[in-house]
């Protein structure tokens, strides 16, 4: 229930500062701060004190968008611990799915190898063939596959964000 009141608040806080931004934004449209004449460029140092609340506004809707994603994970998770109706959480099951979670992308990089081997096509960084079946295009389907351990990037500190926290909650079991 906690993740839903986290949605509700940041859905409805970014709507208020986004629509707090267009009325600021607004506002500077009709008072003529910001020039409809393309020759006049709009410059900062003349109106430093309106940018700061922009900016500001920015920064306060950004920290929504991060917010209403950590709560909609939140929701799926708590939705699947539910539905799978797990009572206890061990260090280990956290150890293997965090290492599955961080392998991941490698799992899908060496898929997207085999497949160019087996399509007897080449894919690279730059670019890719195209494979036809059935008449449909899978060259950037194998493309996709196969640059897709940049996501380890974000997998594997999460993994070993898992690994350490199976890791003390295993410390603490123990004592």
């Amino acid at each position: 229930m906690t993740s839903i009141k986290l949605i509700c608040f940041s859905f409805f806080g970014l709507i208020f500062f986004l629509v707090l931004a267009g009325i600021i934004l607004l506002g500077l449209r009709i008072t003529g701060f910001v020039f409809s004449n393309k020759n006049k460029a709009f410059n900062m140092r003349d109106y430093y004190l309106l940018c700061y609340p922009i900016i500001l506004i920015g920064m306060c809707s950004g920290v929504l968008i991060v917010s209403l994603f950590i709560g909609c994970l939140w929701w799926a998770y708590e939705a699947i611990m539910t539905h799978f109706a797990i009572e206890k959480i061990t260090p280990s099951g956290i150890a293997i799915s965090s290492i599955i979670f961080g392998v991941s992308p490698l799992a899908f990089t060496s898929l997207g190898l085999v497949l160019s081997k087996l399509f007897n096509c080449s894919v690279d960084a730059s670019r890719h063939d195209d494979v036809y079946i059935l008449n449909i295009n899978i060259g950037p389907f194998i493309y996709f596959l196969f640059m897709s351990f940049y996501f380890c990037f974000f997998t594997l500190p999460v993994m070993f964000l898992g690994l350490m926290s199976a890791l003390v909650m295993k410390v603490v079991q123990f004592f």
